[in-house]
């Protein structure tokens, strides 16, 4: 059984990185850029399935789980990733190298936009092969917090699918929203709250 969180990545502001927070989960704060890394230290997450579009911060999720996971940074790798990304251009074979950097502790899945139907079904039968890298007893941590809101919707569709029709025994352990919006009327600290209701 293992512990697997799926998240999202989003693109940042201009300067292409999320600023640091003080993330708030169950009276316990972690202060991080990645809420991502404040879940996968409280939970004590195995595995990371992050999903992104081609301009998500994949170079930048790469410099933060290579310190979490006491990883040298690979500069050249680092600016391989950046360079692709602002052309356009990040691939499999990119994140492929990408997760094998990262000691295959992330698994990185590369969305659509979903303007198109063409579009939403690629997004809809790519976040299905979820279900493929899932063990029988794996417990789930969901994180919708930098997702666009299309994906949240699939993510439902997803779970549904897992507790309704798979044939696998995976449990739903939390599904969490971190609300940075509210930081600024709670001392600064986002709260983040689990939506597993």
């Amino acid at each position: 059984m293992a512990k697997i969180l799926i998240s999202a990545l989003g693109a940042g502001k201009s300067n292409r990185e999320y600023p640091t927070t003080k993330y708030k989960i169950d009276e316990l704060i972690y202060e991080e850029s990645f809420i991502g890394n404040a879940l996968t230290k409280h939970f004590k997450i195995d595995k990371n399935i992050v999903i992104g579009t081609k301009k998500s911060l994949w170079e930048e999720l790469y410099i933060v789980a290579s310190k979490r996971l006491n990883i040298q940074e690979n500069e050249e790798f680092y600016l391989e990733l950046f360079d692709n990304i602002q052309k356009g251009q990040i691939n499999e074979s990119h994140i492929e190298k990408l997760e094998n950097m990262l000691e295959d502790k992330y698994k990185g899945i590369i969305i659509e936009y979903g303007l198109t139907n063409i579009e939403l079904m690629t997004n809809f039968e790519l976040l299905m092969t979820i279900t493929d890298t899932l063990e029988n007893g794996d417990e789930l941590y969901i994180d919708i917090t930098n997702s666009f809101r299309s994906l949240s919707l699939y993510m439902f569709i997803v779970l549904n699918y897992l507790k309704g029709v798979s044939s696998k025994n995976i449990k739903i352990a939390y599904i969490s929203y971190g609300m940075f919006e509210a930081k600024e009327e709670n001392n600064g600290i986002t709260p983040v709250v689990n939506l597993n209701l």
